[in-house]
């Protein structure tokens, strides 16, 4: 009687040890997989050499082994994609420029006032494809992990005026002009002048062209909110997607535009640390730009 006790009892011990010893060996390979980086090649491993451990370790790395494809063919996609928008640019560029040219010969030839505007809006459309293309070109550079603005304090009212002057006959046509409201003209933040510059003309065109005329911008501590009035067509615009790439309210493309330049407002501000989002009451939209400090 007693050996069957003994007995009982060392088989228990002996399960109990061996269930203790499969937990551990599962947290180890849960930890294995919650601290390897994305992309790494990791493979599991079991120090307990059951049938039921070895598949499980095969199985996993298999997974893994499907997963690391998957992620190097799309960034060699991704890559691919990149270089083919770059190189599509630069041959796309080419000849608009040489259309430029003759476009600037036909203007100084005797032509009547008719064919004047109509070389007006052929120059206006060149140059809409002209900054289409900038966008695209843009997008593709940021989408590189790898890129990283050269940014330095400087003061940030300078910059949005430059931006501002360059919309004078845009605002002009519209019969109205931008109030600015800044508690601290002195304002620095740390940025690229470049990527600055770009946010504040992406920002301003979106007004002009969405807006229902009016802009006013404002600065409070590290933030400036752009804040103007929708146009009865551009009312139930999702506040949520105003900034996912491509977005774009008015699918007739009636106001041109790629869908890119508030995508690229965001990326611009993440690249340089600091942050975007956008608050929608009723006809009233507001950007907010939070700096880093």
């Amino acid at each position: 009687m007693a050996v069957w006790l003994i007995l009982c009892i060392c088989i228990s011990i002996i399960s109990i040890l061996t269930v203790i010893r499969c937990s551990c060996q599962i947290n180890e390979i849960a930890g294995q997989l919650e601290d390897a980086p994305q992309g790494s090649n990791l493979r599991t491993w079991t120090d307990v050499r059951s049938k039921s451990f070895l598949r499980l370790c095969r199985a996993v790395n298999a997974r893994l082994d499907r997963e690391s494809d998957l992620a190097k063919e799309s960034r060699k996609a991704q890559k691919e994609l990149k270089y083919t928008i770059s190189a599509v640019s630069h041959d796309i560029r080419t000849p608009l420029t040489g259309a430029s040219g003759y476009l600037q010969l036909l203007e100084q030839s005797e032509i009547n006032e008719k064919e004047r505007q109509y070389v007006q809006i052929v120059k206006q459309r060149l140059d809409d494809v002209e900054q289409l293309l900038d966008e695209l070109f843009l997008y593709t550079k940021l989408c590189n992990e790898t890129y990283e603005p050269e940014c330095a304090p400087m003061e940030v009212f300078p910059v949005l005026c430059e931006s501002l002057a360059g919309f004078y006959e845009a605002f002009e046509k519209k019969g109205t002009y931008p109030e600015l409201d800044f508690e601290q003209e002195s304002l620095k933040a740390v940025v690229s002048a470049d990527c600055l510059k770009r946010i504040f003309r992406n920002l301003i065109n979106n007004a002009i062209i969405h807006g229902a005329g009016d802009l006013k911008i404002i600065q409070t501590g590290e933030r400036l909110i752009f804040i103007n009035h929708l146009t009865d067509n551009e009312t139930d615009i999702d506040g949520e997607r105003l900034f996912e790439r491509f977005y774009r309210h008015d699918p007739a493309r009636r106001h041109g535009g790629t869908g890119l330049g508030l995508t690229i407002v965001r990326e611009l501000m993440e690249k340089m640390g600091g942050k975007v989002k956008a608050e929608i009451n009723g006809k009233k939209i507001k950007i907010i730009l939070t700096f880093k400090k």
